[in-house]
């Protein structure tokens, strides 16, 4: 009878793995849009390597 016990809580663990799995790649997956004005108002880190911020009609883009 113990096991089925050990069973429902392996259950409960791997959709609450799930669960914040998806929230987490959901989140990564939108990326924050910052205001600006010119290109000096984006940090210089929001791109990959190669890239370099520019300001384009108010918005940080790489």
């Amino acid at each position: 009878m113990q096991s089925g016990g050990n069973m429902t809580n392996i259950i409960k663990f791997v959709k609450v793995m799930i669960y914040f799995l998806s929230i987490f790649l959901i989140s990564t997956y939108f990326k924050v849009k910052l205001s600006c004005f010119e290109d000096s108002d984006c940090p210089y880190d929001m791109c990959y390597a190669g890239f370099q911020p520019k300001c384009v009609n108010g918005w940080c883009d790489c």
